[in-house]
């Protein structure tokens, strides 16, 4: 899924990377694209709660993001939420403050996906903070890299691995990317 170009990022042509980068190093991957310069936000919108409703989906989300919304379209918002059931895929949000988790007030796009009891997915993979899309770029290819090309099947293994082998990225960056949800779920 991608979010409308703008002056933070080609967020279309990043996910051209990534699905380019999915067929060389996964070519037993099924990828299918939701790009929001091609597509109306309705349409969108229904066919993005349809996935996250897909049990052991892998959905990856690059562009705009807030604590309760991805996209500054509202692609996904916390009411959305109620719409979708029998999930227990992976939400990978590189984007802004997707799993922002500091107030007990307020529960991020991230967490009430997580912590939805009758949907969603089952973990959430996202800054708690203000992310620059070129580094999140570069932390998100190498997590696909991590989990379909090396086949690290634990999915907190290689979230934790690819901080590691990111090391020359800014540490303020890496440090903002968290998991929510099940730290030992194991992927393909």
């Amino acid at each position: 899924m991608s979010d409308h170009a703008d002056e933070a990022g080609e967020f279309s042509a990043d996910s051209d990377v990534l699905s380019e980068q999915f067929g060389l190093d996964a070519p037993d991957v099924i990828i299918e694209r939701l790009d929001l310069d091609e597509s109306d936000l309705e349409g969108a919108r229904s066919m993005l709660i349809d996935r996250l409703g897909v049990a052991g989906l892998w959905s990856n989300y690059l562009g705009h993001g807030g604590g309760g919304n991805l996209s500054k379209s509202d692609l996904l918002v916390g009411d959305d939420i109620a719409r979708i059931s029998g999930g227990s895929g992976v939400l990978n949000a590189m984007t802004c403050v997707a799993n922002l988790h500091d107030s007990p007030h307020f529960q991020s796009i991230g967490e009430s996906l997580v912590l939805d009891a009758d949907g969603g997915p089952g973990v959430s993979i996202g800054p708690s903070g203000l992310s620059l899309n070129g580094v999140a770029v570069q932390l998100n290819a190498m997590l696909l890299d991590e989990v379909f090309a090396n086949g690290q099947p634990v999915l907190g293994e290689a979230v934790a691995e690819t901080m590691y082998r990111n090391a020359d990225a800014p540490a303020w960056q890496r440090q903002i990317i968290n998991l929510i949800g099940d730290v030992y779920l194991m992927v393909p």
